[in-house]
């Protein structure tokens, strides 16, 4: 029988400890539905403080677009320097079509829902019906709002980077067409752009992190 470490063994146990329970916990966070009101007071929070005016908690997530992509959001990419609509800045990339839309956003107005996870290397939703009741929530709050949303599409580090970059604006797209052809939110009021592997959710080691890691994430943008 071979010699066997006590460190070594004490380690793979901690590890198999550790992807078991992280298992558990998104097997959790994948079935809970996040109600609209929930989403409507987290989205709502103001995001500037109480003695200043400065927006302390807004963010700037940059993103690369296509040309198509740029004038969703409302300025062509072949401008020099646009600056469209909601406070977003596009700018081209020298020898390529893509651009930069650089978009202000509430930090804290981050929602990673566990819930609209997508299956490998595709657009489909894991767990379809869970998503649908989620996306529902997600509409009924956008409804009752005066503001614009970034949605964020991600994957996994499986596959090569241009690929995942095409998949991750894919699931973005997917989500942006659910929540206006299926529930009613106006497409003035949705900005759909891909983060491909850049942007993971948790670690990429282990198979239940790249699960989490092919989602979806909303913003409010600021601007």
């Amino acid at each position: 029988m071979p010699f066997m470490n006590p460190i070594t063994s004490i380690t793979t146990a901690f590890a198999a400890l550790f992807i078991a329970t992280a298992a558990i916990s998104h097997a959790q966070d994948s079935t809970r539905i996040i109600p609209a009101d929930e989403l409507v007071r987290a989205w709502s929070l103001p995001s500037k403080t109480l003695f200043t005016s400065t927006p302390a908690s807004t963010i700037v997530r940059k993103a690369q677009v296509s040309p198509k992509a740029a004038a969703q959001i409302g300025a062509p990419a072949t401008a020099p320097t646009a600056k469209p609509k909601r406070g977003i800045q596009i700018t081209p990339a020298r020898g390529s079509a893509l651009a930069t839309a650089a978009i202000p956003v509430a930090q804290q107005s981050a929602e990673h829902f566990r819930n609209l996870l997508f299956n490998f290397s595709d657009i489909t939703f894991k767990h379809p019906r869970i998503a649908l009741q989620q996306l529902s929530a997600i509409a009924t709050a956008m409804n009752r709002l005066d503001a614009t949303f970034l949605l964020e599409g991600h994957t996994c580090s499986r596959g090569d980077e241009p690929y995942n970059q095409r998949l991750s604006e894919r699931r973005a797209r997917e989500i942006r067409r659910r929540l206006t052809e299926d529930f009613g939110v106006s497409t003035e009021k949705l900005i759909a752009v891909g983060f491909g592997e850049t942007d993971p959710f948790t670690a990429n080691t282990h198979e239940v992190g790249r699960i989490q890691n092919r989602r979806v994430t909303i913003f409010r943008i600021e601007g």
